[in-house]
């Protein structure tokens, strides 16, 4: 069952507050609505979300890939256009969309990784060390065992050194580093399951 707009729109809000080192906050909270409006309605894609009453305290993404949730935005290509708007006039921004357009369409074709990815998780600052992001990862495990998926993978950024320990604590483990967004180099982990 779908997730309500004012949860989308928290999700948004903590993925824009919570991950603002990366690359999609930079492309504002209306895309990131436009994006995670679509990874909850996407068959491929799982948005899994903890919440403290009515209100957002993390969350985790997950699926087979990005295209099918780039597909399922499309189908809202008003929203889209209109969250895209402001940064199409900005030339390193576009470069930043194709590189991630390729990288995604890529990873994984060659078989050595798996085809399946933690997209990106976030816990909002009030309820960091309280287990939350554990449970939350833990939750897209059972997900994903419960699909029949083997084994997923999560792209993590060099300088992000907290989620490096978080994942391998977690059981991930290294297995390839990458360039993303020119000089910047990523690891892929691949968590088991």
């Amino acid at each position: 069952m779908p997730h309500d707009a004012q949860t989308i729109r928290q999700v948004a809000e903590l993925h824009a507050s919570g991950i603002s080192q990366g690359f999609l906050s930079s492309l504002g909270p209306r895309f990131l609505n436009v994006l995670y409006r679509a990874i909850d309605l996407c068959d491929t894609a799982v948005l899994i979300v903890e919440k403290d009453g009515p209100r957002v305290t993390g969350f985790v993404t997950g699926g087979c890939g990005m295209g099918p949730v780039y597909r399922q935005m499309l189908r809202d290509w008003p929203s889209l256009g209109l969250s895209l708007a402001p940064v199409l006039v900005q030339p390193r921004k576009i470069k930043g969309i194709l590189e991630i357009l390729r990288r995604r369409d890529a990873s994984g074709d060659a078989g050595i990784l798996p085809r399946h990815e933690l997209f990106s998780i976030a816990v909002a600052p009030a309820f960091r060390g309280s287990g939350t992001a554990e449970r939350l990862y833990r939750a897209l495990n059972d997900h994903f065992r419960a699909i029949r998926v083997p084994a997923y993978r999560i792209v993590v950024g060099e300088s992000l050194l907290p989620a490096h320990r978080f994942y391998t604590r977690m059981g991930a483990k290294p297995v390839e580093t990458v360039r993303i967004h020119g000089a910047s180099t990523s690891t892929i982990y691949v968590q088991d399951l």
